[in-house]
């Protein structure tokens, strides 16, 4: 804005300065304008109309008629004219200068419309490349989505496939041991396979919306790859791959989470695993990077990653090869995910060619950290057997199948079950059977979990009673509302029976386990 201003008062500056230019000119050199005495300050207004449009023109006229009439027309050195004629000429002279200063605004005013024109025209264009760009960034949306919803359909009807043969296995096998043993061996392999699919998912959700929280704590980068190498060791041996490993003679301390950290590394072993071909050569190497910094790379000797493909393969859901005939499933959530785990310990990773030229290397960056001031205590010894407690366990859920089957493990187990398919079913078996621990569905028909939690609560007996929340909604809403129906420990599905074998060991009257909410 104030250069606008400064730009208006400059071009009336002009036409105060042409007017007085004009006169000099005609004063000085009178023989050239012999019959045409305002030739000089019409050059005057031209210029400052067209400088400045409509006003500086109008002052430039007002200026030059003055100074005509006083210093050109008779009588010379006052304002007035000696005859008809003179009035006439300067009257021609205003009415010629209010034009071609009007003329000149209007001129201008043609160019800021041509100016603004441009720039809507430009805006315009903008905003077509703008929606075009969107539209093509939504249809690829679209595209990856249709894909990935495909291959989600895909790896979920893959282990059902070998489970649903093991069951029929299991009722043709006339109680072969063998049999039931390879087909109990299938069932459990393919179930693993879909919960791991189904926490990928999850944690991907979490993280997309700010919700995955890092419980970051002093740890041995030796120990994290350790987790990580166990973990991605089946699908290793599975491919027949040879691991070689090496790591710095010194301790590289890490202040991270160990379980996200472990499954970083894993998801970059069983990813190099996979897309290599059989009995091939997976490496493992860290080595620290100045003082504070360490490097971890995964590499391996596959069918690699064209170069082009590297930012897909880095994206959710992105993979190289989406064809039918690829040799491995997956979500394409593997690198993603690993990305941006690291990326929350402030860390970073790369993605290129093997060093050899054939295969791909991932390359993790990390910060080390400070050894902690006194070593971690030792963990207390597991209970021994003779600890063992027999609980009374009702188990709900509408889900009858469910129900039934975790009802006869924890039978096996040696406790005493009641079961119950509804929320009102629940309160009133509760009531008849005062069970120790109580495993709750939460969504359920007549009486949800949350209200059949607080009715199970409110009785006298129950002061003591453990209420699990056993449900496959995990995200930390859903935590906060079970806790705050007073649910004691909150569990999503699928349960291992090994960990609520576990659980009910640990469990003791009046106390709350310390893993509350984190299962």
């Amino acid at each position: 804005m104030g250069g606008y201003f400064q730009s208006r008062w400059f071009a009336y500056f002009v036409a105060a300065s042409t007017s007085l230019i004009a006169l000099l000119v005609r004063l000085q050199t009178p023989w050239l304008f012999e019959g045409a005495t305002f030739m000089p300050f019409f050059m005057a207004i031209l210029v400052s109309a067209w400088l400045g449009g409509l006003g500086p023109g109008l002052l430039a006229t007002a200026l030059c008629g003055l100074a005509g009439d006083w210093y050109l027309l008779d009588p010379v050195g006052a304002f007035g004219m000696s005859g008809r004629g003179q009035g006439l000429q300067l009257l021609l002279f205003a009415v010629l200068g209010v034009a071609m200063s009007v003329a000149c605004q209007w001129l201008h005013n043609a160019r800021d419309r041509a100016s603004r024109m441009r720039a809507d025209i430009n805006e315009l264009q903008r905003m077509e490349d703008n929606l075009r760009q969107l539209a093509a960034d939504l249809s690829e949306a679209g595209r990856r989505k249709d894909r990935f919803l495909a291959t989600l359909s895909h790896e979920l009807r893959n282990p059902l496939a070998p489970i649903r043969n093991a069951l029929e296995l299991i009722k043709r096998a006339n109680s072969n041991p063998d049999t039931i043993e390879l087909a109990r061996a299938a069932m459990e392999r393919q179930l693993l396979q879909m919960v791991r699919l189904v926490d990928d998912l999850l944690d991907v959700s979490r993280i997309t919306r700010d919700k995955l929280e890092l419980r970051r704590e002093i740890v041995t980068l030796q120990s994290v790859l350790d987790n990580a190498m166990e973990a991605a060791q089946p699908c290793i041996a599975e491919h027949g791959h040879r691991l070689s490993v090496s790591l710095p003679p010194q301790t590289v301390w890490l202040s991270a989470d160990p379980a996200r950290m472990a499954q970083v590394f894993s998801n970059l072993l069983n990813n190099a695993a996979k897309y290599t071909n059989h009995g091939g050569t997976l490496e493992l190497i860290a080595r620290l990077e100045a003082d504070d910094e360490v490097i971890v790379s995964v590499i391996d000797n596959g069918i690699g990653v064209p170069r082009q493909e590297v930012a897909k393969v880095l994206e959710m859901f992105g993979q190289v090869d989406d064809s039918l005939e690829r040799a491995e499933g997956g979500l394409g959530i593997g690198l993603s995910l690993a990305k941006r785990l690291v990326e929350m310990h402030n860390g970073r990773i790369d993605l290129r060619a093997a060093p050899g030229g054939s295969g791909t290397e991932v390359e993790v960056r990390l910060t080390t950290a400070m050894p902690p001031l006194r070593p971690h205590p030792a963990l207390p010894a597991p209970a021994a057997a003779a600890d063992y407690q027999r609980r009374r366990v009702l188990v709900v859920d509408d889900n009858v199948d469910s129900a039934q089957t975790l009802a006869m493990v924890l039978d096996v187990m040696g406790h005493e079950t009641r079961l119950a398919n509804d929320g009102m079913q629940a309160v009133q078996i509760a009531q008849q059977f005062q069970p120790e621990v109580v495993l709750l569905d939460i969504g359920m028909p007549k009486l949800n979990g949350y209200e059949a939690c607080r009715l199970i609560r409110a009785q006298p007996w129950a002061t003591e009673v453990k209420m699990v929340a056993v449900t496959g909604w995990g995200q930390d809403e859903d935590r906060r509302r079970s806790k705050d129906a007073g649910f004691d420990l909150h569990l999503v599905k699928p349960l291992d029976p090994v960990e609520v074998e576990r659980l009910l060991r640990k469990l003791e009257p009046g106390r709350r386990p310390d893993s509350m909410f984190i299962a």
